[in-house]
């Protein structure tokens, strides 16, 4: 089983290769790095492994070229991938179900054997929950990989977010007395234990009173029944 690190910009790939380097991502399988431009038209945009790395990359080393980037990532990661170019030539400026169309198998294929995602940030990881659903996900913290809980599969994407948040409202337009019926099963054990407490209680304020004056106990819970002297 491998490790992936997931890269935006080149100065997220600087990091991820400093810590490759300093053995904080080492795995039995190897290390895989994935390069993924969120520009809105990644065609035109540079690959992060173009940039120059500077920046949070390498904390006060000089900037290097991105031909010396790309070169570095080589060398300290077993393979080193474009997503860009994995699902070319589709245009993934939204990475969702509809990018990976044609381009899914090819990217299941590529990232075969991956257990675990590694975020360079925080934030949405493009497209992977839908490819990785069992990895586990952590970000990269300095030197270190905070692992996060849960699968990569259970972390929403913005798309299924707002796809999950129109579904409930859609929902509740439609059936707009379902969250009193909600509100009202959930009130109903709270409501079920007060009316037994009251009962209790009554019930034994009777038996104290019948104790005291001999007067059976079906008789004096009817006298004890609201309305009964009227009904009478």
């Amino acid at each position: 089983m491998s490790t992936l690190v997931l890269a935006t910009d080149a100065g997220q790939v600087a990091r991820a290769c400093d810590a490759a380097a300093s053995g904080v991502l080492r795995d039995d399988d190897g290390v895989l790095l994935l390069v993924a431009s969120l520009a809105p038209v990644p065609e035109v945009a540079p690959s992060p492994l173009e940039g120059d790395g500077d920046g949070d990359g390498h904390h006060g080393t000089a900037p290097s070229t991105g031909t010396d980037l790309s070169a570095r990532a080589a060398d300290v990661f077993t393979r080193v991938l474009d997503l860009g170019a994995l699902v070319a030539p589709q245009h993934p400026a939204v990475w969702d179900l509809r990018d990976l169309a044609a381009g899914a198998p090819a990217l299941r294929d590529a990232l075969a054997g991956v257990h675990r995602v590694v975020r360079c940030a925080p934030g949405p990881v493009p497209v992977l929950p839908l490819v990785l659903p069992d990895a586990r996900t952590g970000v990269l913290d300095g030197r270190e990989v905070v692992a996060e809980p849960g699968r990569l599969g259970a972390v929403p994407t913005p798309a299924r977010a707002q796809a999950a948040r129109g579904r409930v409202l859609r929902t509740a337009r439609r059936a707009p007395g379902a969250l009193r019926r909600r509100v009202e099963r959930a009130l109903r054990p709270w409501w079920e234990r007060r009316v037994l407490a009251r009962a209790t209680r009554d019930l034994v304020a009777l038996r104290a009173q019948g104790d005291a004056d001999g007067t059976p106990m079906l008789a004096r819970a009817v006298a004890a029944t609201p309305g009964w002297r009227r009904r009478r």
